[in-house]
């Protein structure tokens, strides 16, 4: 399983992605605080059918990118695989 996300703004230390499992349909949105290293879903775009692979993809990307957004770093698009 892959994890896309598109970055939307970044407002103090909340960066906000749109997400999808696939580039062709990235139609959630997630904002993570970057200072709490919480995120919180505003719109589920990975199928509440697969709750404990969304979990654990959403803690996996923003984890993997969290030094990065403490530099102030927003990387414009991202991804991990996951699995």
């Amino acid at each position: 399983m892959n994890l896309y996300a598109n970055l939307v703004s970044v407002d103090g230390d909340e960066v906000t992605y749109r997400v999808g499992y696939r580039t062709s349909d990235i139609t959630g949105t997630v904002v993570y605080n970057f200072k709490t290293r919480e995120y919180r879903i505003l719109n589920d775009p990975l199928n509440a059918e697969h709750p404990l692979n969304r979990e654990r993809a959403l803690t996996y990307l923003f984890s993997n990118h969290h030094s990065s957004f403490v530099k102030g770093i927003f990387p414009e698009r991202i991804s991990r695989v996951i699995g």
